[in-house]
């Protein structure tokens, strides 16, 4: 957003189809905005005429990486841990493995556990595997057998996982063009499973992508791994032409495989490792607390189809937080849960909304403060006609060359809303990611407090 002088007042009108456009295309769209004339108040508006989406569209987007597989660390405890913290969680989409081994069969224990969840209404993203020295791959004339095993809740199949990163292909550009190639004509060639969305591989740098080359023929989304090591997810960026960022992610390292295509973050988010030495820097657990949701609406609001936080649950314990890859739970490995499980939980607890599919109607508001740079903003309605308006400073709360704590003051803004909007409950979420409400009169306007959470307020005109 470009920044304005302090003595200006300065209106950004987003329009409804601006921001269709910037949804609908799987990328960072541009931001509309229109500058009024300098006036020496010192104050910026934002003035906004909105249409907004479908609630249940953003719980829709929210999934989790799981490993169900995993029988001898902390996914073993799958009856009492994980499949009833998915259940709290809320959550509707898990990414796992498509196992084709010589031991996988309808009847395997990983199988079972997806027929477990299934029934509890999850759905299935599932990794396939290209040929290595260590093994031979997915079998892809199993996918439909798959999709049954797991009783028709699998919504889409995936490339491979990090290709540039397994040291068990020598050359592995010709070998994952060719198995996505494979992957796509067997899923789109199959009476079963052609309804299915492919998702291309995930691909970590802007030099693999490069090498890699356009596959967007054979996939339906494109597959970014976008962590963000210690920053907050609304990052500019921490190198050349904004490296890192969301923006970045999707020009440099999604856009050279999968062209045009929508595009789903099969893995993002922090670790808690706060003594690991490994260059994938550490965020505190009450950080990440804040962070989460604001990964979530942030990702929606720039068009990710789908995100998938790593992980449901750190995989072994790990007292000294030396091992950044035991520490990127949602969960503790006892089972316990960290912030960022109870502001996810609490945040889509209040938003869900399952049904039929409607169309949702537009709210015209304004945010006035002394500096409007980083308020963000989504839009959400349910079928009741209520809208959820996300408000939240995005600014780091951490800094993570320093590993300290950044304090971000809380800002004073004023929402100005219709005539007809007479109350209004607002929700916020604490450091614990704990949820209080409050009941507020609105005689035309609101005075907020901003802050570096997460804050929703639920309006119903003509209440």
């Amino acid at each position: 957003m470009r920044s304005v002088a302090p003595n200006r007042i300065t209106t950004w009108k987003a329009f409804a189809s601006a921001i269709a456009l910037t949804l609908s295309a799987g990328g960072c769209g541009p931001e509309s905005h229109e500058d009024s004339a300098p006036d020496e108040t010192g104050v910026e508006q934002m003035a906004l005429s909105v249409t907004a989406r479908r609630a249940d569209d953003f719980i829709d987007s929210v999934g989790v990486n799981t490993h169900l597989g995993y029988t001898n660390r902390a996914y073993g405890a799958y009856s009492t841990i994980i499949k009833p913290r998915l259940q709290e969680l809320g959550i509707r989409h898990v990414r796992d493995s498509a196992k084709t081994g010589a031991n996988d069969t309808r009847d395997s224990l990983y199988y079972q556990r997806c027929r477990d969840l299934a029934a509890i209404g999850i759905r299935f993203n599932l990794i396939t595997d290209m040929p290595t020295s260590r093994n031979s791959g997915t079998n892809y004339a199993l996918l439909d057998d798959i999709y049954g095993w797991c009783d028709n809740a699998v919504v889409s199949f995936e490339g491979h996982n990090e290709p540039e990163l397994d040291e068990g292909v020598s050359d592995w550009v010709p070998v994952i063009r060719t198995a996505q190639r494979t992957l796509f004509e067997t899923v789109k060639g199959n009476a079963t499973i052609k309804h299915l969305r492919v998702i291309g591989p995930s691909i970590l740098k802007e030099a693999a992508a490069n090498s890699l080359g356009d596959l967007s023929a054979y996939m339906d989304q494109g597959n970014l791994h976008n962590y963000y090591g210690g920053r907050n997810p609304e990052s500019a960026g921490w190198g050349n032409n904004g490296f890192g960022s969301v923006t970045w992610q999707f020009k440099y390292v999604a856009s050279p495989v999968s062209g045009t295509k929508p595009v789903t973050s099969t893995e993002t988010g922090w670790h808690n490792a706060l003594n690991t030495t490994d260059e994938h820097k550490p965020t505190p657990e009450k950080i990440v607390g804040r962070y989460m949701p604001r990964l979530m609406l942030w990702h929606f609001l720039k068009g990710m189809g789908r995100t998938y936080p790593y992980e449901l649950i750190d995989e072994l314990p790990n007292a000294e937080l030396n091992q950044h890859e035991f520490n990127f739970g949602l969960l503790r490995n006892d089972g316990t849960p960290k912030p960022a499980f109870t502001a996810l939980k609490n945040m889509l607890g209040l938003l869900k909304d399952p049904g039929a599919s409607f169309t949702p109607g537009s709210l015209d508001y304004t945010l006035t403060a002394s500096n409007m740079g980083d308020v963000r903003n989504v839009l959400l309605q349910k079928r009741d006609g209520t809208f959820y308006l996300a408000l939240w400073l995005g600014k780091p709360s951490w800094d993570p060359n320093a590993k300290t704590e950044i304090t971000v003051p809380g800002r004073a803004v004023t929402l100005t809303l219709p005539t007809t909007i007479k109350t209004a409950t607002v929700y916020t979420l604490s450091d614990t990611g704990d949820m209080t409400s409050t009941k507020k009169t609105v005689a035309g306007s609101l005075a907020l407090t901003l802050t570096d959470r997460v804050m929703f307020l639920a309006i119903k005109p003509g209440i």
